[in-house]
């Protein structure tokens, strides 16, 4: 089974030298294969080149804008993790994704401009997602109680017979 580790973290601002240290303490300890870093408040060149070499990661900045702040992206070496995730259970679902954006391609005529499309396209994918989580936990939930409801009646067999 293919396992990846992820984070995802709203860092609420980089800018204190001492807070940064730690961040990137944290993920070099934890070996992420996968970093997302938002909120950064990274505002020029300068600190992405300095950020880069302070943390000993390699990833990406995108410097914050008048409404954004600066997100950050990464992979690091595999190791231990928050979360792990097994890439292929993602298979139906990206096909899913990837049948509506063909046809959402089409669609941006039908918008004042491309950022009403984006958008508008960032919510269908949202909701193709969400729907298929809810699906997915209540097959999960069904699948368990299957599970405990059989394992109740071989107790039940076993202290009665």
């Amino acid at each position: 089974m293919a396992e990846m580790s992820v984070v995802s973290l709203n860092v609420n601002a980089l800018r204190d030298h001492r807070k940064r240290r730690l961040l990137f303490d944290f993920l070099k300890y934890e070996k992420f294969d996968v970093i997302f870093l938002q909120e950064t408040h990274i505002a020029t060149v300068e600190d992405c080149v300095k950020w880069n070499k302070v943390s000993g990661l390699k990833g990406y900045w995108s410097l914050g804008l008048s409404n954004s702040c600066g997100i950050y992206k990464a992979s690091s070496n595999v190791g231990p993790s928050v979360w792990k995730l097994n890439v292929s259970l993602l298979q139906e679902v990206c096909e899913q994704i990837a049948s509506c954006w063909e046809h959402w391609k089409d669609r941006k005529s039908d918008f004042g401009n491309v950022a009403e499309w984006w958008d508008s396209g960032k919510l269908r994918v949202k909701s193709l997602l969400l729907k298929y989580s809810h699906k997915e936990f209540r097959k999960r939930k069904q699948e368990r109680a299957t599970i405990l409801n059989h394992y109740r009646r071989i107790v039940c067999k076993t202290i009665g017979g």
